[in-house]
């Protein structure tokens, strides 16, 4: 089996005819059982111990897998979720679902896998769910026991960028990298699996993380942008180029600027002053080699230059001085 062959096209429910049209296809979802469950909230706290305490996410993915040869594995994934009661039967009695019931309002649908209720009270057993939008995909080839939703393993990921695959399957692979905040491994990998064939991708997951995680990657980010040509080094210089923690972006851009300079890297040097357009960032860089960039590419008096030394020499030396 393909990567992401199992995993099929979402289905957006928008409107009574494409809500009927998912009922009906599973059947209400009658002789069928809640397999799992998993909830992203958007907050965490990052590798410096900072807190980013909103909600923003409210996703809540739902496995459900049914007694039919057609369609036994489905995923409903709710966005934007408003609440969620689940009183889950305990192990003397069976959880079984005979009818579901999904209720779609203005500004959210509501589901309950009991059929006649749209609200749970005292004593009842059973799970509601609350959202501003769902969406369903059928699931083939995971039937049993094994979790589904655990943390997807990291080269299952990767296989998914793979430029060769499908557009589907790529936009998957970067959604089922959301939740990964070690992100080392998506900076230009270059082994034999996993190379340039990825990094466009591995650049579209980074461009969508927030400043805070991408700090202590803000080397190899500048690293990228030495030759726009690289798959993916244009969206970098766009996400770099949005990136508001000027001081410690500062730091980093210094240290590059020197490199750049010793290495004779005009392109490099042309896409790093790229980011002077940021009039904030201005007043940080007011060290030699920065005042020297600036000025050049000013009066457009930059000479030709040839790139003399491998990055890695570069920064060998610049370590020893």
């Amino acid at each position: 089996m393909k990567v992401g062959d199992n995993m099929q096209k979402w289905n957006e429910i928008r409107d009574e005819d494409s809500l009927k049209e998912f009922m009906e296809r599973v059947s209400f979802f009658h002789d069928s059982c809640i397999k799992e469950m998993h909830y992203l909230s958007g907050a965490y706290v990052n590798e410096n111990m900072d807190m980013y305490p909103v909600n923003d996410r409210r996703i809540l993915r739902v496995i459900i897998q049914r007694q039919y040869e057609e369609d036994s594995m489905i995923e409903m994934e709710f966005q934007g979720l408003k609440y969620l009661k689940l009183f889950p039967a305990d192990e003397h009695y069976t959880c079984e679902i005979l009818g579901s019931n999904i209720i779609l309002k203005e500004d959210r649908v509501i589901w309950s896998d009991c059929e006649d209720k749209t609200d749970l009270e005292d004593g009842d057993t059973g799970t509601l769910v609350c959202a501003s939008k769902l969406r369903w995909r059928p699931i083939s080839g995971c039937m049993g026991e094994k979790e589904f939703l655990k943390d997807v393993d990291i080269n299952h990921i990767l296989d998914m960028l793979n430029w060769n695959n499908s557009a589907e399957i790529q936009a998957e692979g970067r959604r089922l990298a959301e939740h990964i905040n070690c992100l080392s491994i998506f900076m230009q990998p270059m082994g034999e699996r996993y190379n340039k064939n990825i990094w466009e991708n591995c650049a579209l997951i980074l461009s969508g993380k927030k400043d805070a995680l991408l700090e202590p990657y803000l080397p190899e980010l500048l690293d990228w942008i030495r030759d726009l040509n690289w798959p993916g080094a244009m969206i970098i210089l766009e996400r770099l180029k949005r990136f508001r923690n000027y001081e410690w972006l500062s730091c980093t851009m210094k240290e590059k600027i020197k490199i750049a300079y010793v290495l004779n890297a005009e392109q490099w040097l042309d896409n790093l002053f790229e980011l002077f357009t940021q009039e904030e960032l201005k007043g940080y860089l007011e060290d030699e080699y920065c005042q020297r960039l600036y000025e050049e590419y000013l009066n457009d008096t930059n000479p030709e230059k040839e790139e003399k030394y491998s990055l890695e020499e570069c920064k060998k030396e610049w370590e020893l001085t």
